[in-house]
């Protein structure tokens, strides 16, 4: 089923209202970061941040199946395949000194390039697209 022209205006509109403020609070929290030195609310809420606009970018996939017949349905291997991982390099930062951290040839990449807006941006993504109607 074709979405209308208004809903997809919302969708699109919320999406980039959702990055716009996301991108100003992460600018904020490394504004704090940089005045305190600490990184700890930086660090851990950046990858938060961006998960709700990856929501609402999986929503032209659930209004789509909105109204069809059936009942809904959760693909679970899609969710816990692609969103773990989605999950823990976007808090890898954190999870690098406190849990397993990657080989170093892997994990100097990671923790030299700011990913976790994109891997939060991703996971609601994943969390927004995997459920469906049979």
């Amino acid at each position: 089923m074709e979405l209308s022209r208004k809903s997809t205006i919302v969708v699109i509109l919320s999406f980039f209202m959702l990055l716009l403020l996301a991108a100003v609070i992460h600018h904020q929290l490394s504004l704090i970061q940089m005045e305190t030195y600490r990184s700890y609310p930086s660090i851990l809420f950046v990858g938060l941040l961006y998960f709700p606009a990856g929501v609402v970018l999986g929503l032209f996939q659930f209004l789509s199946q909105k109204n069809k017949q059936g009942k809904w349905a959760v693909q679970y291997l899609y969710l816990l395949g692609l969103g773990i991982p989605c999950l823990y390099l976007m808090n890898y930062t954190t999870l690098h000194f406190y849990l397993f951290p990657l080989p170093e040839f892997l994990a100097i990449p990671l923790l030299s390039a700011n990913n976790s807006p994109l891997f939060g941006l991703l996971l609601g993504l994943i969390v927004s697209s995997s459920v469906y109607k049979r």
